[in-house]
């Protein structure tokens, strides 16, 4: 395998700037608590099960430097573009947990995570936490792994391409995001919702109850009471965004190949 990564070398260091991308911006394996020794082995790893598979005819580096380096970024691209639709559905788990932190009263509760380098709440690293495990247990980096080597059947090398129907289908897809965030929080929301419109009648027979003060550790309580029950069903959420996230990631490099 080494000697046909020295005999093909520069077809194996295009194949190593797609799986560089694509590993750099994919769930899990961009955090910054992966060691970078970690991500750089995976690459080499990856490139040399996928070199044997790929034919393909290369520019010569030396011979065609431009045109070479124009591929090389174009397959940089490419790896990206497949991260970042992976870690946008992966997303949907962030924003569900902002939803239910802003209902609950979490909301001025978010720190900042260095491991994902953006802010989240309570509710969201906690779907984090649950949603890795059960990532990992249904052998979820072995997909995201296939999925980066039979990429070169979809996309072939330097076929990447934006279509005219990109836009429409990305939009399609932050709907789909947004909707299945406010469905995984729909059990609290609802709950909260009855909660609020229980005390604006309250409000309105008892003039004299401070709603806001009374109001808030009842809140409280039904939404972290009707989260820790619908614990059990997010199971059953978790293997459906599962199959969702390889299925988009599968439908965009069809439509980007």
């Amino acid at each position: 395998m080494l000697n046909l990564a020295v005999l093909q070398y520069p077809l194996f260091f295009l194949i190593m700037a797609r799986m560089a991308g694509f590993i750099g911006a994919s769930p899990l394996f961009s955090m910054t608590a992966v060691p970078r020794t970690v991500k750089i082995g995976l690459v080499v790893f990856l490139a040399l099960w996928v070199l044997p598979t790929v034919q393909a005819k290369v520019p010569s580096p030396f011979q065609q430097t431009g045109l070479y380096v124009g591929l090389l970024v174009l397959e940089l691209v490419t790896g990206l573009f497949m991260g970042f639709i992976a870690t946008s559905i992966f997303s949907i788990l962030n924003l569900a947990g902002q939803i239910i932190d802003v209902q609950i009263g979490f909301a001025s509760a978010e720190l900042f995570n260095p491991e994902s380098s953006f802010v989240t709440g309570l509710s969201g690293t906690f779907f984090n936490m649950i949603f890795t495990l059960f990532f990992l247990g249904a052998d979820g980096l072995d997909g995201l792994a296939l999925t980066g080597m039979d990429s070169y059947k979809l996309i072939p090398l330097g076929q990447f391409h934006l279509p005219q129907t990109f836009g429409l289908a990305f939009e399609q897809l932050m709907d789909l995001i947004t909707a299945d965030a406010v469905q995984v929080a729909a059990p609290v929301l609802v709950a909260l919702l009855l909660t609020n419109v229980t005390f604006a009648l309250l409000s309105k027979a008892v003039p004299q109850m401070n709603v806001y003060f009374s109001g808030l550790p009842i809140q409280l309580f039904i939404g972290l009471s009707v989260f820790a029950a619908s614990v059990p069903a997010f199971v059953s959420i978790f293997h459906v965004l599962f199959t969702f996230l390889f299925g988009q990631v599968t439908a965009f490099m069809q439509l980007t190949g």
